[in-house]
């Protein structure tokens, strides 16, 4: 986890990475919630999941360590994403095809990939992440590999109805006391 300035000043812990495939498949394989051939290659991120599933997965996490992990508000998860304002890693994993250069065709793991500022590794693009709005309602935001380049962005942001799709998945957070 990565420890930023909060939205309202408070320091905040959040992913560095995406969550992982292994880190649902570890949860399902100890809960029995789920079935861990639900999910892909461990080392990818976790797609193909409900929002259900991720609420359960954060839950269980905060039982397990006794901390409150959920799901970044959008202005933390900016924050976080843009490193506050500085522009987006150029090597994001968003479609672009020039030339013999080619990104966006596949998912790429969670662990690879250039860090941002403050260390957030696929913040935008690869899959895009949910986040709650201010009004509570259910955002994918960052972009995903199927975004182009150019509008795969911190500020890219959809309205999700947390039905599993194969391009968003999440990333956790949890207040610093």
């Amino acid at each position: 986890m990565v420890v930023i300035k909060g939205v309202s000043g408070r320091p905040l812990a959040i992913g560095k990475y995406e969550v992982s495939n292994r880190d649902l498949k570890q949860f399902c394989g100890i809960t029995k919630q789920c079935s861990s051939a639900e999910f892909g290659a461990e080392d990818f991120p976790a797609n193909n999941l409900t929002l259900a599933n991720a609420e359960a997965y954060l839950s269980w996490l905060s039982d397990e360590t006794g901390y409150v992990y959920r799901l970044p508000t959008e202005q933390e998860w900016f924050a976080a994403a843009s490193a506050n304002g500085q522009e987006e890693v150029a090597d994001r994993n968003c479609h672009l095809k020039y030339g013999g250069i080619e990104k966006g065709a596949e998912f790429v793991p969670a662990q690879s990939g250039s860090p941002n500022r403050f260390g957030l590794v696929n913040s935008v693009g690869n899959i895009q992440e949910w986040a709650r709005g201010t009004d509570n309602e259910l955002l994918a935001l960052g972009g995903n590999r199927l975004d182009p380049m150019s509008r795969c962005l911190a500020t890219t942001k959809r309205l999700h109805n947390g039905q599993a799709d194969e391009f968003t998945g999440f990333r956790i957070v949890r207040d610093v006391n």
